[in-house]
């Protein structure tokens, strides 16, 4: 028998299990409409309360930063991915003169192309540039590059300065696609192909963007990359030899690089909430080009699916990942590997892990 008199009787148990379940049939925000999306157990928000939290937390991490100065110009990485979509989307809300505090820098968007190099028919640089341009308040400065001008090597840069001196005004819209050869995409396709090539093609596109922070001037790139794409990419990094370096993979700004910041500006949201944003506010997703595989499945498909799988049965799996990873020193030894800019031995070029994905390929013209 349970005592009411002491304040723990049944009468409060079921009074809470009333309120979680009231809960779930309002917005956890305004308490009033109806929700659309539960982002957390026991948090569920309707439309507009969920473009106003993921604005609110995305102005934050800037706002605590301080790292965009007006007039500043700064690069986007924009691939076609939810997050990356849900980025452009945000920064362009910074834009409107409406806006409470708004965001003054100078963005470039930046579009790498991989339609070639997947023989993909359709490109999507096609559907990215139509999403952009229907993106109210966000200046149309664009560059579009495709991934496997990374190949020219030390040309790159100066051919780049060339077309790109030839567009620059604040809404030109620069396409060096006539860099690209069927050698270079052959050469490219060849390389991707190879165990290791999603940790190549990520190498592949930081230079591309590095190279074009070098032309315009700029030090700062903002990149997409997801709360569950971190912790994957973490678990990677420890089953290759990369546990010294988690802690500079997992911050908000990567200072690795001397020359430029990377900025994890989407660090702290969820795939799922990115993908209700966009539904929220009719953006169509879009199909991203993916290499053939002809391999097994790679270390980071394998840390991919093992993180969604954990995720799906405990939600707080992620936020574990990066909050643990967060309080890890890293380990400085002279000097970064020439592929993944994480710590290597003094006199070496590669980190360990890079020696083994890489192999043979180490006279790849871009590292």
């Amino acid at each position: 028998m349970c005592s009411t008199a002491e304040g723990g009787g049944c009468g409060d148990t079921v009074r809470r299990r009333i309120k979680k379940e009231r809960r779930n049939d309002r917005c956890f925000k305004c308490e009033i409409a109806t929700p659309v999306v539960v982002i957390r157990q026991g948090d569920p928000f309707c439309g507009p309360c969920l473009e106003h939290h993921l604005v609110h937390k995305f102005r934050q991490g800037l706002g605590k930063t301080k790292i965009l100065y007006p007039g500043e110009p700064v690069l986007l990485d924009i691939s076609g991915s939810p997050s990356s979509l849900t980025l452009l989307h945000l920064m362009a809300s910074g834009y409107d003169k409406a806006s409470h505090k708004r965001i003054t820098a100078s963005p470039i968007i930046v579009i790498i192309d991989e339609s070639r190099v997947c023989e993909m028919g359709e490109s999507v640089v096609t559907e990215v540039l139509r999403v952009v341009e229907g993106t109210p308040h966000m200046p149309r400065r664009m560059v579009i590059v495709p991934l496997e001008v990374v190949f020219l090597g030390e040309t790159l840069e100066p051919e780049m300065r060339v077309l790109l001196n030839a567009g620059d005004n604040d809404n030109s819209v620069v396409d060096l696609s006539e860099l690209s050869s069927p050698d270079l995409v052959s050469q490219t396709r060849e390389v991707l192909l190879k165990p290791g090539g999603d940790e190549v093609r990520g190498s592949m596109k930081r230079r591309i963007l590095t190279a074009l922070a070098r032309n315009f001037e700029c030090s700062k790139i903002m990149l997409p990359g997801t709360s569950s794409e971190f912790a994957a990419r973490l678990l990677e990094s420890v089953a290759t030899g990369r546990g010294s370096g988690i802690s500079f993979q997992c911050n908000y700004l990567d200072t690795r690089s001397p020359e430029v910041t990377f900025i994890n500006c989407m660090r702290e949201f969820t795939l799922k909430e990115c993908v209700y944003y966009l539904r929220g506010r009719g953006v169509p997703l879009l199909t991203l080009p993916q290499p053939q595989q002809q391999q097994p499945s790679t270390i980071s498909q394998l840390a991919e699916s093992f993180i969604t799988g954990l995720q799906s049965e405990f939600p707080s799996t992620v936020s574990t990942v990066l909050r643990t990873a967060a309080k890890l020193e890293g380990v400085q030894m002279g000097q970064n590997c020439r592929a993944c800019v994480l710590p290597c031995p003094v006199g070496e070029m590669y980190c360990h892990g890079c020696e083994i994905v890489l192999g043979d390929s180490d006279d790849l013209p871009f590292l």
